[in-house]
């Protein structure tokens, strides 16, 4: 009875050890908006980067900063993807649209989240308290 009993215990400390709590993924912070005179569009998408363009028509654009952020499609709620570094941050420069309301950002996003494997994303850049979003694919 006791070697069954060991058995048993064993057996079950086997399958604690071997259960690996797998962390959920951490929904989506941010709330997209329309932002009025303002559209964001994204070109030359790689895993690892992307070229994003911001077309501002208001008489006094807005300044943008190099924030962004990128989020993965899953079963239609968006999730944050995990960062590949746990401290990190963006320089905190303004940019202005040129004359003709274009601004242009090559965005270079492995050193934050690595190579992006196949999957839907969207990238979000903030404006006024408010978030733009861009999606794309990643064959």
């Amino acid at each position: 009875m006791k070697t069954v009993i060991a058995l048993l215990c064993l057996l079950l400390l086997l399958v604690q050890v071997g259960c690996v709590a797998v962390p959920a993924p951490i929904p989506s912070a941010y709330q997209p908006t329309e932002v009025e005179n303002v559209g964001i569009r994204i070109t030359n998408v790689s895993p690892t980067g992307a070229t994003v363009y911001i077309q501002d028509d208001n008489p006094d654009p807005y300044v943008y900063g190099e924030w962004y952020a990128i989020e993965r499609e899953t079963d239609g709620a968006w999730f944050a993807v995990d960062t590949v570094i746990d401290d990190y941050g963006f320089n905190d420069l303004g940019y202005m649209p040129n004359p003709n309301g274009e601004l242009k950002f090559s965005t270079d996003w492995k050193w934050l989240y690595g190579e992006l494997p196949t999957g839907h994303y969207r990238l979000l850049k903030q404006v006024n308290r408010q978030y733009l979003s861009v999606e794309f694919d990643i064959a």
